[in-house]
């Protein structure tokens, strides 16, 4: 009996002992495999080289015109600004220690401007800046210099494209233009609904600044918005930019008959002769400086443009207003980049623009009458608006 309580209770602990151990390996957590990946093996990092300087930095010695004998071609002086212009460029270059700057009266003829500049290569001059009346008659003359050693600088407008000579300082102010023909439209759109925009222009066509990026662009932003069928071309044409001549052209224009509302010239002489015969004629009148019959924009901002600007029964609505003293630091500046090579001469694409500004009826008259003072001060006898 003994025995076989024994072998019971031998069982007994043998199935408890199992039942223990089978519990506890269920029980026990099982470690989880990761689930990261091991990164693969890195590529060797070459070393960084270290920052390089930027390529703008100043050359050892910077550039100057000390020494050097140059000469600026103007337009003509019937304009003040190019008389503006030139006196700065002179200014600015003999206190950098140009050794002599000389200015010429390009009389708005190419033929008057070609004989100085051939006269200063056969005498060797260093430099020559030149705004030039027609890019097209200039080209030999320019590689002429150019064969010689000579530095040539168009500013103004671009060269003609057979003689690549870049275009160091370009009045290009073809989104002030544009936003002119802007305010024209809304001119015409709030005073004459339904009416036509019909053009009368004062071009230079040989000047592409003129032709295209002046009067071009403001008859391209008039059918932009307008539509090509409701912007008419009364006339757009050579005319003389001196007063007289464009003053006849208009007395012409009137007395033809021929309808128009808005005028435009390419620079500030043909501006005030249009606006002369214009205002002759009874047509240049605003009533609290919204045009009555004819709106009228100028470039150039002489002191004839600027008196007829803050006149609110005047119909010059706005004036761009060109500024010689800033862009003959432009031109002098983009003349020391051909010095030191880092304008190539025969990128003919090469461009820096002159700056501008545009004045408007309602700006305050002490603020043209103090810009234009400083902008002139070079110019013998100019006096700017005076100011009610």
């Amino acid at each position: 009996m003994k025995k076989y309580l024994a072998l019971i209770l031998v069982l007994v602990l043998t199935v408890s002992f199992l039942y223990f151990a089978v519990s506890c390996k269920e029980e026990m957590p099982v470690e989880e495999e990761t689930t990261e990946e091991m990164p693969a093996e890195k590529e060797p990092v070459e070393d960084m080289p270290a920052e390089k300087e930027p390529v703008e930095d100043m050359p050892a010695e910077e550039v100057t015109v000390e020494g050097m004998d140059l000469a600026f071609i103007t337009v003509g002086y019937t304009s003040e600004y190019q008389i503006a212009q030139g006196e700065w460029f002179k200014r600015f270059a003999e206190e950098e220690g140009a050794n002599k700057v000389t200015v010429i009266d390009g009389k708005f003829d190419p033929v008057a401007q070609i004989a100085p500049f051939d006269d200063f290569v056969a005498a060797g001059i260093d430099g020559i800046v030149i705004q030039a009346m027609d890019a097209t008659t200039i080209v030999p003359s320019v590689n002429a210099a150019r064969e010689a050693g000579i530095y040539v600088l168009f500013v103004g407008g671009p060269s003609d494209p057979a003689s690549p000579v870049p275009a160091g300082g370009v009045f290009n102010d073809e989104a002030l233009v544009r936003e002119s023909a802007r305010n024209a439209q809304k001119w015409l759109e709030e005073t004459r609904p339904g009416e036509k925009a019909k053009l009368v222009l004062f071009d230079m066509p040989s000047l592409l600044l003129c032709h295209e990026w002046r009067l071009g662009a403001f008859v391209d932003e008039l059918q932009t918005n307008l539509g090509e069928d409701n912007v008419e071309i009364v006339f757009w044409d050579y005319v003389e930019h001196t007063i007289e001549p464009a003053r006849a052209k208009m007395d012409d224009i009137i007395q033809s008959g021929v309808d128009f509302n808005i005028h435009m010239a390419c620079g500030g002489t043909g501006s005030v002769g249009g606006a002369m015969s214009l205002e002759a004629a009874g047509l240049l009148t605003a009533t609290e400086g919204v045009p009555n019959d004819v709106w009228v924009m100028t470039i150039d901002a002489t002191p004839a443009e600027l008196e007829y600007l803050i006149d609110p029964s005047i119909a010059v609505v706005n004036t761009i207003a060109l500024t010689p003293k800033r862009n003959a630091v432009v031109f002098l500046n983009e003349f020391k980049k051909l010095l030191s090579g880092e304008v190539d001469p025969d990128d003919g694409d090469y461009v820096a623009i002159a700056p501008g500004i545009m004045f408007y009826k309602s700006d305050p008259c002490e603020f043209i009458a103090e810009t234009m003072v400083d902008e002139y001060a070079v110019v013998p006898g100019y006096s700017a608006v005076e100011c009610p």
